[in-house]
């Protein structure tokens, strides 16, 4: 049988992060049916970040287990792919175990060290790594991408991504070691461990444009399509103000706008050193916002697109209005917010216009040239795992 995105989701309820209630008919799922499936699990995901997952530690730190992984398949007999695979990620465990050392202690201060993945020195990350794990192994990327940047809105635990690659490739390791007499099942759980650990070069698109013009659908379609995180203003901002929303003019003082692009370039460096594509979804009115943006990727050698995402003004006003209702607030408020973002807004610089792209977000094609322009632009490499079907 051929892993399918409704046997993924069977896949995920057997291990508890979903509710067969919840899951109703796999088959028939789409749209925002399918996306409300995808929160629930986010959110089981999230309720159990404090509850030890795989509790029956057999090893006490993570660079045991993934060592012992690696070294039980002597005597297997594998193929030379599967030879070669191992080969090179036993190096790759221990070369990022070491690097990732002041993280893991980190986190261990931090209170995120939980029993998980049957490590003892586990990670409140290790639920989301089994479920990257399997979506991967159901080549179900989108799926991934979906349900983590939900989880990651939700925590704020962006510092969770500098150790979840490790965990993946652990977690494929383990679960190739459960259908190690099934050689298809086996190299699907390898192939997939080999290709979480390869090296990709990360790169910064930073979205910008005023309440309405489409940068947040946008930039969300782009992350589910190619893979990478989202960090969006609003999130952040009410973060930072201690609420659930951030929509009133209130909301948009000059030292919350501060201390919001300031926590976004912080958490954009921590994402792209730790290998991930980063995607902003903000306003970013200013030519010292995006260049504090910016900085992040060029301080680091890394790419750098720019998008102005824009619509005529009838279809500001009406996305704003139309939003505005959604969450019970004055359409007014909105409106006014969107007139001083054009205010405020400073036209690009020279230097802005190397990296900027213009996307007419009313067009019905508007996604596919956007996913189109970011290959372009940043020369990305095929996103597909290739994984043989299996049982």
């Amino acid at each position: 049988m051929i892993r399918t995105l409704p046997s993924l989701l069977k896949r995920l309820a057997h291990y508890g992060y979903l509710d067969d209630t919840t899951l109703g008919d796999v088959d028939s799922l789409s749209g925002d049916a399918l996306t409300s499936v995808l929160y629930s699990i986010a959110d089981n995901l999230m309720a159990r970040r404090k509850a030890p997952s795989w509790p029956d530690a057999r090893y006490q730190t993570p660079n045991e287990a993934f060592d012992d992984c690696i070294s039980r398949f002597e005597g297997v007999d594998l193929a030379p792919e599967e030879q070669e695979i191992l080969t090179q990620l036993r190096p790759w465990g221990r070369e990022a175990y070491a690097r990732l050392a002041p993280t893991f202690q980190k986190r261990r201060d931090d209170g995120f060290t939980v029993p998980a993945l049957g490590i003892a020195e586990g990670d409140v990350c290790g639920d989301l790594a089994v479920m990257a794990a399997e979506s991967l192994s159901h080549d179900q990327l989108r799926t991934a991408n979906v349900i983590a940047d939900r989880y990651l809105e939700e925590t704020g635990d962006y510092a969770t991504l500098r150790v979840l690659i490790y965990f993946i490739a652990y977690v494929c390791l383990y679960r190739a070691l459960e259908v190690v007499n099934d050689p298809e099942s086996r190299l699907a759980y390898l192939r997939e461990a080999g290709w979480v650990a390869e090296f990709r070069v990360p790169y910064l698109l930073i979205g910008t444009g005023v309440h309405g013009s489409g940068k947040g659908d946008f930039t969300y379609s782009a992350m589910k399509e190619l893979g990478g995180i989202r960090i969006r203003a609003n999130v952040e901002r009410a973060r930072i103000l201690g609420k659930s929303v951030a929509n009133t003019p209130d909301d948009f003082d000059e030292a919350t706008t501060e201390q919001t692009y300031r926590r976004m370039a912080h958490i954009t460096g921590l994402l792209l050193e730790a290998g991930y594509p980063v995607y902003i979804d903000g306003s970013c009115l200013t030519r010292a916002q995006r260049s504090l943006l910016r900085n992040e990727a060029e301080a680091r050698g890394l790419a750098v697109m720019i998008v102005s995402f824009e619509a005529d003004q009838a279809t500001l006003e009406a996305r704003v209005a139309e939003r505005q209702r959604k969450v019970g607030l004055p359409v007014e408020d909105g409106l006014r917010i969107l007139s001083e973002q054009q205010a405020r807004f400073e036209p690009f610089d020279d230097e802005e216009l190397f990296h900027l792209v213009h996307l007419d977000t009313t067009q019905p094609d508007a996604n596919d040239t956007l996913v189109a322009l970011i290959r372009e632009n940043v020369r990305i490499p095929g996103t597909t795992i290739p994984i043989p079907p299996f049982s």
